[in-house]
């Protein structure tokens, strides 16, 4: 279960906005000529008539996953796919709705993602963006509406559901209300905005074909962009629709990326930066130490597979706590590059934007160069909520906004005898896993 109040969301947006009015200066709330909006994705609201029921349900809540995975047989799920785009699961917002919320029907009379509730609450109106509209897990790709028949597989009316949009589209404007929740001085524009994964990846500058967006986190956002829509046999990335029509996002996620690293330094009493420190004084290959970081029970990469755990192979009592740190970093870069490699089916793939706290631990972006063999460009400052300011700002100069500057924080090239290291290491990594941490056993 993992819920949370959207009450608590209205009281931190109330002091988020007014931390970034004193930031910007006394007279920055005359100044504002529009609101963008992001948010995490697929997260669950329901209304009864314009008023939340119950708390909100988030994508981390994975109650209803067996139960859906149950419910769609092999070839639905593929049909699912070429339709939406979404390997389907119980974390999409129809399906959480049909588990959660369908024996409430009376009563609930709008279904909404938590960035649409947010749009709710600050105009009165109801909409989504497609990219936001696709994790619903009932958007049409090919007809860019809601699926009829979806719809019926989970039992979901769709007067339920919100109108589509564009993202730098505004169809409201604040409310009074919404003026004084966010201290500003008149009921400026807002615009619709995208999903996080989508507004990060504007931001970054990712929406090229020659490009792909690595942003870390508390999990790992991987996402390449085409022009072109494709979808992929084995279902190993999701397609959703990018920031500005004509664009798709292929997108996969490595699931506790981040929390692992959190983990690794909690079980031997690490303090902040002390990981990075040993995987840099520890040589390239960790002696031989392999560790699968699929801790989160599970991986959504170019693997979806539930059944995957964590591994380390190649223990030995030479084994240290620097090669510890440096076979998990190394770990999460290997996933890294089995996704890269899937998106490059789709585009070609020849530099990696970087983003989050992984730019500035000191190894990372200069592994990620020498594990993939692309040049890495971290980003010193970026966010969702840049990318939802940036297209706010296309919506009301009617062309794509970019960042004033590049923010990079630096660039990395591949080393030549590293990188030939690490391609052996690679393939011994991708021969091991994901079979050894299916079945427990080695392969052969």
């Amino acid at each position: 279960m993992a819920e949370q109040s959207p009450t608590e969301w209205l009281r931190s947006l109330h002091v988020a906005a007014g931390e970034a009015l004193v930031q910007a200066g006394e007279e920055a709330a005359g100044d504002v000529r529009a609101v963008g909006l992001t948010g995490q994705l697929p997260t669950l609201v329901a209304l009864s008539q314009g008023r939340g029921v119950g708390r909100a349900i988030t994508w981390l809540d994975s109650r209803a996953n067996d139960w859906a995975l149950a419910r769609v047989a092999p070839d639905l799920r593929k049909e699912i796919y070429a339709r939406t785009g979404m390997p389907i699961d119980g974390r999409y917002i129809a399906p959480m709705y049909a588990y959660h919320l369908a024996k409430a029907e009376k009563r609930v009379d709008k279904i909404l993602s938590g960035k649409d509730y947010i749009y709710h609450v600050l105009t009165g109106e109801d909409y989504t963006d497609p990219s936001t509209a696709a994790g619903y897990g009932v958007y049409s790709l090919a007809g860019e509406a809601w699926d009829e028949e979806l719809c019926s597989v989970w039992g979901v009316p769709q007067d339920l559901l919100p109108t589509i949009g564009p993202a730098a589209s505004s169809f409201g404007r604040l409310t009074a209300d919404a003026v004084l929740l966010l201290g500003l001085s008149d009921p400026v524009p807002v615009y619709l905005g995208a999903a996080d994964s989508v507004a990060s990846a504007y931001a970054m500058g990712a929406m090229s074909e020659d490009a792909a967006a690595v942003v870390s986190g508390t999990s790992t956002i991987v996402m390449g962009a085409s022009r072109s829509l494709h979808l992929d046999g084995n279902m190993r990335y999701l397609v959703t629709p990018h920031a500005f029509p004509g664009w798709y996002g292929y997108e996969m996620d490595l699931l506790g990326s981040g929390i692992s690293h959190n983990w690794l330094s909690a079980l031997f009493g690490w303090e902040d930066g002390t990981l990075e420190r040993l995987a840099s004084e520890a040589e390239p290959g960790a002696q031989g130490l392999l560790f699968a970081p699929y801790l989160a029970g599970g991986e959504q990469g170019a693997l979806w597979n539930a059944q995957v755990r964590g591994v380390l192979h190649g223990l030995t009592f030479n084994t240290t706590q620097g090669d510890l740190a440096r076979a998990l970093l190394e770990g999460i870069q290997f996933e890294i590059r089995r996704c890269i490699e899937v998106l490059g089916q789709v585009e070609d793939v020849r530099r990696i934007l970087l983003g989050g706290p992984a730019t500035a631990d000191g190894i990372t972006p200069s592994l990620l160069a020498d594990v993939t063999g692309k040049k890495v460009s971290s980003m010193e400052s970026f966010s969702a909520a840049l990318g939802a300011a940036l297209l706010a700002a296309s919506g009301e100069k009617g062309t794509q906004v970019q960042p004033a500057s590049k923010p990079w924080r630096s660039e990395h090239a591949p080393s030549r005898s590293r990188h030939d290291l690490y391609e052996r290491i690679y393939h011994r990594y991708v021969g091991l896993f994901p079979e050894c941490a299916e079945t427990g056993v080695a392969p052969g």
